[in-house]
């Protein structure tokens, strides 16, 4: 079944055989929605709650045939496995965008870029409005320059970094998240998730989450 958008998440390596440390990524819920109210025909492939290798995971991916996929990568520890389905997509001649985002990718936007060919551009920050306008561009094969909250590689292949995209001051105006993979989650019996607020209002030296714009 081929469709616009396909967003993913990647399953860590370390974690192939055990569901206990399983839950929702409302990230990909959010970016669903939202992609969606623009209407994209929008997928959610999350290779984490579904156990599936990179091999899975990419042939899942080159079977609905999006013309963009979108990973969410927040974590280092599913870094790697982002990279491998990135490497992997590209050896079997997928040629479309793919776009990440996430924490670890915000923060390392630049040397994702250069040290990742496979991937065009990356997300910064808060992903609903941006992921909406970088599938417009896409779309419509223009420039990325105007485009707020990305990095990317342009036709030179040089990595070019846009301005912020300012926060989004009232999240009652985004769409509810889309909660596709629920259903997988109820059926093991594990938990659910739900967000209340958004950042992080303190300020520990060991996790990289303080450099996230408190709210």
């Amino acid at each position: 079944m081929k469709m616009d958008i396909l967003l993913v998440q990647c399953r860590p390596k370390h974690e192939l055989n055990d569901f206990r440390y399983q839950s929702e990524n409302l990230a990909l819920g959010y970016l669903a929605a939202s992609l969606r109210e623009a209407q994209y025909e929008t997928g959610v492939l999350d290779a984490h709650l579904l156990m599936l290798t990179p091999e899975q995971t990419v042939q899942e991916i080159l079977d609905k045939r999006p013309w963009m996929v979108g990973i969410s990568a927040s974590a280092q520890d599913n870094i790697t496995a982002t990279f491998e389905v990135v490497g992997l997509l590209r050896k079997n001649r997928y040629a479309e965008h793919i776009t990440i985002g996430g924490h670890f990718p915000t923060y390392e936007h630049d040397k994702i870029l250069t040290h990742v060919p496979g991937i065009d551009s990356v997300v910064r920050g808060e992903g609903e409005i941006t992921v909406v306008e970088l599938a417009e561009y896409v779309k419509d094969g223009k420039p990325l320059d105007d485009v707020k909250g990305i990095t990317f590689r342009n036709c030179f292949g040089e990595i070019v970094v846009n301005p912020d995209r300012p926060l989004v001051e009232d999240l009652d105006t985004l769409p509810l998240p889309h909660r596709d993979t629920i259903g997988i989650l109820l059926e093991k019996n594990r938990r659910i998730s739900m967000l209340a607020s958004r950042g992080c209002y303190a300020r520990c030296s060991l996790r990289s989450s303080t450099g996230v714009p408190e709210e």
